[in-house]
């Protein structure tokens, strides 16, 4: 899941992310899309994640 994670912010950003930045927001998005499965946390962890 990490992985995963990790592999769209590198994408989104088209630069290197420190490996525990990139796990703090990982697990961020990931607590925010667990707390509640609504499409519009979804896109709201996703755009922390597209900025960051």
């Amino acid at each position: 899941m990490y992985d995963t994670a990790e592999a769209v912010v590198f994408t989104r950003t088209k630069k290197r992310v420190p490996c525990r930045v990139t796990r703090l927001i990982a697990s961020a998005t990931l607590m925010a899309i667990s707390y509640d499965h609504h499409d519009s946390h979804f896109r709201v962890s996703m755009s922390y994640v597209t900025t960051a």
